[in-house]
């Protein structure tokens, strides 16, 4: 089993109950922030800069023990690469919140109401 750890800015939650077809099922995922690559920049026909999110599915029960947090919030991810003989790709085994951010006051403002 190899484990690796890394530290994530979560920006979005998303634990939903779906169907369709008869079947029934959870989506759950978390939404990091990611830095776009700036690397290939001119200045003037080409800008690139900022931001964006990437989703990363979650097991529920692991989603829902931090569904109840304010966002942003950094968290620690235990991942484990696994294969179907096919693919290989990092399942998030575990996660623990590691720092809280301080809500901007537009989110306190909702929180008070």
């Amino acid at each position: 089993m190899d484990l690796t750890k890394r530290t994530v800015e979560v920006v979005g939650i998303k634990l939903a109950p779906w169907e369709m077809d008869g079947k029934k099922g959870v989506t759950s995922e978390l939404y990091r922030k990611v830095a776009l690559d700036d690397r290939r920049n001119d200045g003037e026909n080409r800008v690139i800069k900022g931001h964006c999110t990437a989703a990363i599915k979650v097991d529920e029960k692991l989603l829902r023990r931090i569904v109840h947090l304010p966002v942003p919030f950094w968290c620690e991810l235990t991942e484990e690469e696994m294969s179907n003989g096919k693919t290989v790709q990092q399942v998030v085994v575990d996660l623990r919140p590691v720092d809280l951010a301080k809500p901007s006051k537009g989110n306190a403002a909702a929180a008070a109401a």
